[in-house]
């Protein structure tokens, strides 16, 4: 019998669009409106996921409950404009130093990173300071400058490669962000299964107790 046949229940509600229940598990979906005939095999996050693999990322993880905030296209509005070129369309050059992005581009990219970081870190050490007694375990996603758009490349392939890397890791920790701003504003009950910011997002779904997204 396939996973369809086996469908239990499904349902819509304003918070997960479209909800699903399947062999006592639920799952939900921001744009799902029908269950897919397979699931793919759980599989767990290596020890130090890349940021492509956060980002493809179908099961839940609980050292990154700030998966379900990753949106597939993240870059909007002024602030992140400077992102949103496809890869291909962006400028790589070559000099003594080697393949790079321009510097303009790559200073650009920097003064981004630096204020979400430290945004992040404040949002933080708000919550902690607010929530004594919640301790969060969360692997913090590396920043996008790890990954190298901002250093020089032996090669073309390899600086777009990096930049490729870089920008799935802003992807990431622009999920990450959201979700400290999330727990800030809405607070986490920790004895509920459910998180308290869940109700206050109906953009985001929330998945339980493993799948990201169907």
């Amino acid at each position: 019998m396939s996973p369809s046949q086996n469908l239990l229940l499904s349902y819509s509600n304003s918070v997960a669009p479209f909800t699903y229940h399947f062999n006592e598990i639920f799952y939900t979906s921001p744009a799902a409106s029908a269950f897919p005939a397979a699931l793919p095999s759980w599989s767990s996050l290596p020890d130090n996921p890349s940021p492509r693999q956060l980002r493809d990322r179908i099961w839940y993880s609980s050292d990154h409950p700030y998966l379900p905030f990753i949106l597939k296209s993240p870059f909007h509005g002024d602030l992140l404009r400077r992102l949103s070129v496809p890869l291909e369309r962006i400028e790589v050059i070559y000099d003594t130093h080697g393949w790079h992005l321009t510097w303009q581009n790559a200073k650009d990219w920097k003064a981004l990173e630096i204020p979400l970081d430290l945004a992040a870190k404040s949002l933080l050490s708000f919550f902690q300071r607010n929530h004594p007694n919640t301790q969060l375990s969360v692997q913090k996603p590396d920043l996008p400058s790890k990954y190298g758009y901002f250093n020089t490349h032996e090669s073309e392939s390899a600086a777009r490669a990096a930049i490729s890397s870089s920008l799935d890791a802003f992807a990431v920790y622009l999920g990450y962000f959201s979700f400290l701003v999330a727990i800030c504003q809405f607070g986490i009950h920790v004895q509920s299964s459910t998180p308290s910011w869940h109700t206050h997002s109906p953009n985001i779904a929330f998945h339980c107790p493993q799948c990201r997204l169907i």
